[in-house]
C-alpha cells in the first residue's frame, strides 16, 4: 500500500521496480473526499489498509474502469473481503456496474443491512447525498 487517495480507490505496487497501481474498490462506492463524511471515509480505508501493507487483489469481468484504475475485491489477513466488510460494516454504498456482478448480491446486501440498522455512514446522515448524486451535482454535502 502506497497511498489512500478517498474512501473507495488506493495506490499499491505490485513489485519495487513498478510504478503504483491505482486501485478503486470493486461494487462499492464511498463519499466523495469533498463531501461532508469523505474525510471520514478515507479514514477507515486508511485504517484497513495501513500504508506498507500487502493486500491481495481478486477480478471480475472487467479490471479496468473507464479512468484506467484497476477494479478489484480486496483481501488481507484482517478482511478476507474488504470490499464485502465495508458494505456491512456501513463504511460505503453499492455502486454495481456490468458486466461486474460476481458478488453484487452480497454487496448489496450488506449495504441494506448497515442503512436498516443504521452502522457506519448510515448512522451519521449518508443517505442524504450519495456519492453518485453529488458526482452529478444533484445533491450538496
Amino acid at each position: 500500500m502506497t497511498r489512500i487517495y478517498d474512501g473507495d480507490t488506493f495506490a499499491c505496487t505490485t513489485s519495487s521496480n513498478t510504478p503504483p497501481v491505482v486501485v478503486r474498490l470493486l461494487y462499492v462506492d464511498a463519499p466523495e473526499s469533498a463531501q461532508r463524511l469523505g474525510p471520514l471515509s478515507t479514514a477507515i480505508l486508511r485504517d484497513a489498509l495501513p500504508i506498507g501493507g500487502t493486500v491481495g487483489l481478486r477480478f471480475d469481468t472487467d479490471s479496468l474502469d473507464s479512468f484506467g484504475r484497476t477494479l478489484a475485491w480486496v483481501e488481507t489477513p484482517r478482511f478476507p473481503n474488504l470490499n464485502v466488510w465495508m458494505a456491512q460494516d456501513g463504511w460505503v454504498t453499492d455502486l454495481i456496474i456490468a458486466p461486474n456482478t460476481a458478488l453484487a448480491a452480497v454487496v448489496r446486501s450488506g449495504v441494506n443491512s448497515a442503512r436498516a440498522a443504521p452502522r457506519g455512514l448510515w448512522a451519521r446522515g449518508f443517505a442524504a447525498c450519495l456519492p453518485s448524486a453529488f458526482r452529478r451535482g444533484s445533491c450538496n454535502d
